[in-house]
């Protein structure tokens, strides 16, 4: 994703701060905290946090720091920074960018959106990373499903997503589904329900069709009472073993073995790290 973003010429400026381990590191954690560079504070209120994981990169944009980031999201990590720093968040369908060299979480979940200012100035540079890659074989199910790998009019033969920013007519006939239960029925998202509705109602009127009570087979299963998935959750009853948990484990201990000059190669390693150094 950095060659392809050097190649469409952006100037890249740094790393920005997440929170530690995707905030799977403890089930008591601060969004935004990690050791290497403490805690990252939200754009707009000092005093609430700033969402999570990808809480730096998200600040940066509402800040003026930077025009676009990216960050990285398994579940709500895009999503939850962009909604508290007031930025757009584009988190993509797993496969269409690149997670080669991401420290991983889920390689079934895991996904790198980005967030501007607007969502124009996300789109543009979505353009620049997005593509397949050989060593992410998720990536390469996207080939003939965008929009420059398929057959379209000449007038838009070199554009990928940028070309329906400024096309009104680019959500006519689009199919949009509402997943009500677990969702949109759980306590904490109740004072949300005016937003839903009139975002609804705006995506109506650009010509989507609206699909209600699109809620998937096994809901009860996998999203946990207070609407959110149950990668990690304590309080979320799933039989045997979390599916966030297994991935984790085989996921991780399979990149830090491929990393050269890494004193740890396994999650176990980092584990028997803590454990000695618990206080000091």
């Amino acid at each position: 994703m950095v060659a392809l973003l050097r190649k469409a010429g952006a100037v890249l400026l740094g790393k920005a701060n997440l929170s530690e381990w995707a905030d799977a590191r403890s089930s008591s954690y601060s969004e935004g905290f990690s050791a290497r560079g403490g805690q990252v504070r939200p754009a707009y209120n000092l005093s609430q946090e700033p969402g999570g994981s990808s809480s730096g990169p998200a600040v940066a944009v509402a800040v003026n720091m930077v025009p676009f980031a990216l960050g990285t999201e398994t579940d709500g990590s895009v999503i939850s920074p962009a909604d508290r720093n007031r930025v757009v968040g584009i988190k993509t369908t797993v496969g269409l960018t690149s997670r080669a060299g991401a420290i991983p979480e889920s390689h079934r979940q895991d996904t790198v959106g980005t967030f501007g200012k607007t969502v124009k100035d996300a789109v543009y540079a979505l353009d620049g990373w997005f593509g397949p890659d050989p060593l992410d074989s998720y990536s390469l199910e996207q080939i003939g499903k965008t929009p420059s790998s398929i057959n379209l009019s000449s007038q838009y033969a070199n554009q990928d997503y940028s070309q329906f920013v400024a096309d009104k007519s680019a959500l006519m006939g689009v199919k949009l589904g509402i997943p009500w239960e677990r969702l949109w029925t759980a306590p904490s998202t109740q004072n949300q329900l005016p937003q839903l509705f009139a975002a609804i109602d705006k995506l109506a009127a650009a010509g989507a069709i609206i699909y209600n009570n699109t809620n998937g087979p096994y809901v009860n299963e996998t999203i946990s009472p207070d609407g959110w998935s149950s990668s990690y959750s304590p309080s979320f009853n799933m039989t045997e073993a979390y599916l966030g948990n297994v991935d984790l484990y085989n996921d991780l201990n399979a990149y830090l073995a491929n990393l050269t000059y890494s004193p740890v190669q396994t999650l176990q390693d980092i584990i028997d790290f803590n454990d000695d150094n618990t206080g000091s």
